[in-house]
């Protein structure tokens, strides 16, 4: 016969021996919610805390043996001992020690049904267990054996097998959060009764049918005593309403699915989705159940059930997303998602997806194809309009833009992936800006989703500088971006992606296209470093006094931008698109950019004493140049330089500037082009298109005639 008594809720519960250490005397009775709350409170805190901090494993085991402990599967007569055993308590505790990963033990376990309590143990290393068994004490062996073979079966977790001594002791522990569901089912050896596959249903969550989600509990009458909530269903439901896990490297977040549509949501959207369905349930439920009984049970904990450790147990997602292939880019609307192909484009519905859309992708606006001429200026819509002025009003220039938009836009990296460097063309001291290039990038963010980081603020050495990146965005603008960065930083980040660190919260590596913006030059030496970028000047059309709206009379995407600009503008990003991938990314022609990097690189009195040498023909690819001869005429039409120019090492690096940059000449091999012999130091310039031999040495110029000497 089993000892019990009444706890407040008027329930009968099972008491059991309560001992001084492993004094074997018995000192009371106990039940196991009164053992919980003395967990929970802290009562033995002060002893479980020194425990936890003893490194000896003896010293511990020798505190341990000093805590107050309890038999909970049974009454003992005067001392504890199998044979005094007075009556039995139909509940187990199992000792799980020495766990690698508690947190996930504990999640996983709270989620069943069978877990009437769960605990930290006194060493902080484990977990006990308390599951309730029918009350048949000839089989408690048994049973325990069944409870230890279930564990390892759906949890892979090794319970101590002295737990199947009715007599055996359970220290007081403390723990602040634990588990206590006195509604918890008894364990009949791992099924409580005969239910549907955990993942067989299918279909409109309406319909789902909600007696799974309990288990009615009737006392002799027929009455509904209480519910018991199962879990694993709990989570079932909230796949059925959509909800999944979805890993970010190292991490994970939450997501709900709809028609191949993804969403990052909170746990309140959870929450909410699920309360929802409840209220929505009819007054009267299965098994004599009310859905205002239901609620009550359900809103009692919801720190039980809305954890985060128990929600990642939920389905996790497999990151089959609908991405672009070497062929093909897709854009998303609201009727559907746009493919365009060197072909063309074409509107599909998304039912002809072949994988998860983020839901920040799809645009609010639906697509309308129309036809335009893009060679007829006069008939450009005014985003196309823009881009033509940008351009130049070049053609040739304006089709390099179009392919530059397209090459942005397409969300695929096999091959040679490169930073775009939007710049000025203006050849002024000054970094004026306003020429249209962060409306360039808002453009492409209307297509796309797309971050955009203040360059003045961008530090390529902080770990949490791409903080703002979300996983759905595809683009990076780094706008106004400091002089001084170098463009090597970026190289490792475009060809094996960036990685993203927010604070408090998990990284994960992501591959996006990578815009800079600048008033200003950038520096890019070396012929590696010119073929990972794309340098692409602004013209001076649009200024600080005439801007887009000036001339155009309405602010771009904004309020004023109608549906035929819309229409307009997203045709016209399809074109750009189908033209890159029927040609490529062209490189366009330079306005002044050779011209504002040799400023920047050089002197100007120097590039203009030069620049006469080349015109008059003093300075041509077939003469060697005395460098030392060179600076001295320098120093003759310019003294104000004898100061900065001491040696001829200043001349070399002016000179090799001026061969990278100018545009007159090939870039400079100083292996090759350079030699010192006889106390002085030469240079040769060579034509554009020269063709390098492998030799690591001097290669004097090939004229008919012999050599010149300057």
């Amino acid at each position: 016969m089993t000892n019990t008594a009444q706890t407040q809720e008027g329930l009968h519960e099972p008491q059991f021996s309560v001992f001084d250490g492993i004094n074997p005397k018995s000192k009371g009775l106990m039940t196991l919610s009164q053992f919980i709350n003395d967990i929970r409170t802290g009562r033995f805190k002060k002893e479980i805390e020194e425990i936890r901090r003893e490194p000896d494993k003896k010293k511990r085991n020798d505190l341990k043996k000093k805590l107050l402990a309890v038999s909970p599967s049974g009454v003992f007569e005067q001392t504890r001992g199998n044979n005094n055993n007075k009556s039995y308590a139909p509940q187990v505790c199992l000792d799980l020690d020495d766990l690698t990963n508690i947190a996930e033990a504990r999640a996983k376990l709270e989620g069943d049904e069978f877990i009437r309590a769960l605990a930290l143990s006194p060493s902080g290393t484990g977990l006990k267990a308390f599951v309730i068994v029918p009350d048949e004490p000839q089989r408690h062996k048994a049973q325990v054996k069944e409870l230890m073979d279930y564990f390892k079966r759906e949890y892979q977790l090794v319970a101590d097998e002295k737990c199947s001594d009715v007599s055996r002791l359970c220290f007081v522990t403390y723990d602040p959060d634990v588990y206590d569901n006195p509604d918890a089912s008894v364990f009949t050896g791992g099924t409580s009764e005969d239910l549907p596959a955990l993942h067989s249903y299918i279909g409109d969550p309406k319909d789902y049918p909600v007696d799974l989600l309990y288990k009615a509990v009737k006392n002799e009458y027929g009455n509904v005593k209480y519910i018991v909530i199962r879990h694993a269903r709990f989570l079932q439901l909230l796949q059925v309403l959509g909800f999944r896990r979805f890993d970010l490297g190292t991490g994970f977040v939450f997501v709900r699915l709809e028609n191949n549509i993804i969403e990052e949501v909170p746990k309140t959207i959870i929450q909410d989705a699920f309360f929802d369905f409840i209220k929505g349930l009819p007054d009267e439920l299965p098994e004599g159940v009310s859905t205002e009984l239901l609620y009550e049970k359900l809103v009692k904990s919801p720190e039980n059930l809305f954890s985060d450790m128990k929600l990642s147990i939920i389905e996790r997602i497999k990151p089959n997303f609908c991405k672009d292939s070497a062929a093909e880019v897709k854009f998303f609307y609201k009727n559907g998602f746009v493919k365009c192909t060197k072909e063309g484009y074409t509107l599909h519905p998304y039912s002809e997806t072949d994988g998860l859309v983020w839901k920040n992708q799809i645009l609010t606006r639906d697509f309308e194809v129309a036809v335009t001429d893009y060679t007829e200026v006069e008939s450009l819509p005014d985003f196309a309009k823009f881009i033509w002025n940008v351009s130049g009003k070049d053609p040739e220039r304006f089709k390099a833009f179009c392919t530059l938009i397209g090459n942005l836009l397409h969300d695929h990296f096999e091959g040679k992936t490169r930073v775009a460097i939007l710049t000025d063309s203006n050849v002024t001291p000054y970094a004026n800006g306003r020429t249209g290039k962060t409306l360039f990038a808002k453009a492409l963010g209307q297509v796309t989703p797309l971050c955009e980081i203040n360059g003045k603020d961008f530090n390529p050495e902080d770990r949490f500088k791409y903080q703002e990146v979300e996983y759905s965005d595809t683009l990076v603008h780094i706008n106004d971006i400091d002089k001084k960065t170098s463009i090597e930083k970026f190289f490792v980040d475009i060809t094996e992606g960036i990685s993203v660190q927010k604070k408090n919260k998990q990284p994960f590596k992501k591959q996006v296209r990578i815009i800079i913006s600048t008033n200003r030059t950038m520096r890019i030496e070396g012929a590696s470093a010119r073929d990972r970028v794309i340098e692409i000047e602004f013209s001076n059309h649009y200024s600080e006094t005439f801007s887009p709206h000036t001339e155009f009379g309405k602010w771009f995407f904004g309020e004023g931008w109608t549906d035929q600009d819309w229409i307009g503008s997203d045709n016209f990003i399809c074109f750009c698109v189908c033209l890159y991938l029927q040609v490529g990314v062209l490189t366009p022609s330079q306005i002044n950019l050779g011209r504002r990097k040799l400023l920047a690189a050089s002197n100007e009195e120097f590039i203009d004493f030069i620049d006469a040498r080349v015109k008059d023909g003093r300075i041509n690819t077939h003469v060697v140049i005395c460098k030392n001869d060179l600076r001295d005429e320098f120093l003759v039409e310019y003294p104000e330089h004898r100061d900065t120019i001491k040696d001829v090492g200043k001349v070399t690096t002016w000179l090799r500037h001026y061969a990278n940059l100018s545009g007159h000449f090939a870039p400079n091999e100083p292996r090759q082009d350079e030699k010192a012999a006889n106390g002085k130091k030469y240079f040769v310039f060579r034509p554009l298109g020269y063709k390098r031999t492998a030799l690591a040495q001097f290669v004097a110029p090939q004229v008919e005639g012999g050599i010149e000497l300057i």
